[in-house]
């Protein structure tokens, strides 16, 4: 997809979630939006950790496996 519909498609779902955020009672929006800041941060803290210690590719090996 094109870089540009894909942000324009994020920032219409963001400000969708925020209308639909704005309008709940002020003390669920202010909880839903600092449940979502946590989560945010654990996935940013999570994809640092991925980068720093890629994957190493598993020398195990198998062969010729039969399913019956």
């Amino acid at each position: 997809m094109n870089e540009k519909l894909i942000k324009k498609i994020i920032d219409y779902k963001l400000s969708a979630a925020d209308t639909i955020i704005n309008n709940l009672p002020s003390g669920v929006s202010k909880e839903l939006r600092d449940l979502g800041r946590i989560i945010l941060e654990s996935l940013n803290e999570n994809a640092q950790k991925i980068k720093e210690k890629p994957a190493g590719k598993s020398k195990d090996k198998l062969n010729n496996i039969t399913i019956e």
